[in-house]
């Protein structure tokens, strides 16, 4: 990604700019090994454990999955008033996939344009709702994020 203007600040600024804005349901843009092909994708920090070192996140995608019975751990998102998306899309949340927290923070502050907003909290009380509801997300996954 393009070097922006926050990139300039002193390290100090540029950290506590990231424990501002590294929390769940905020949405990031970062490169994805997970996809195929590996590209750029944005995301939603669903949660984080700080005792596992570790972060899940779910991938905004542009069109449903493809699968008819992933449909409905599918969440809508409609971009008008969601500063962080170019256009309607999809909340996946058939799967979470975990990275680390050191991983996520050190790519965060090298390049403080990965932060694009923070879902509202209608969409997180949404979000959460189908997670709860997904018969794919095992329990103790839910629990490890307090996602239950």
């Amino acid at each position: 990604m393009s070097p922006t203007l926050g990139d300039n600040f002193p390290k100090g600024y540029r950290e506590e700019y990231c424990e501002r804005h590294f929390k769940p349901w905020a949405v990031f843009r970062l490169f994805s090994e997970e996809t195929t092909p590996p590209k750029i994708k944005r995301f939603v920090v669903a949660g984080i454990n700080e005792e596992t070192g570790q972060v899940a996140i779910l991938f905004i995608n542009t069109s449903p999955l493809r699968n008819p019975g992933l449909r409905k751990e599918q969440m809508f998102l409609k971009s008008k008033g969601r500063p962080y998306l170019d256009h309607d899309s999809y909340l996946d949340c058939s799967k979470i996939y975990e990275r680390s927290i050191g991983e996520i923070k050190r790519i965060f502050l090298n390049d403080t344009s990965a932060y694009l907003n923070m879902m509202s909290e209608m969409d997180i009380s949404e979000a959460k709702a189908v997670i709860r509801m997904s018969r794919i997300i095992s329990l103790n996954t839910k629990e490890k994020y307090d996602l239950i």
